[in-house]
């Protein structure tokens, strides 16, 4: 759907994706649109059309721990 984004497990020795469940569904306006992992393992999200980058817990269960607005993030 969108605006989820999505997870899945990858096998490195087959190179091959698992199947995909849904990870986080931003909440607000905007879209995913570009998303980046920190050496904390956080995730961070930048919801285009809205001006916003969101960060949250790698496992996708926490709500965001942060909420950062800048104008056109990517």
């Amino acid at each position: 759907g969108q605006g989820i984004i999505y997870s899945a497990p990858y096998d490195p020795d087959r190179g091959e994706l698992g199947e995909l469940r849904p990870l986080i569904t931003p909440e607000g306006p905007g879209v995913p649109d570009g998303l980046t992992v920190d050496a904390e393992g956080m995730l961070w999200v930048a919801l285009g059309r809205a001006g916003a980058v969101h960060r949250y817990r790698n496992d996708g269960l926490e709500p965001a721990v942060g909420v950062w607005f800048v104008t056109e993030p990517s």
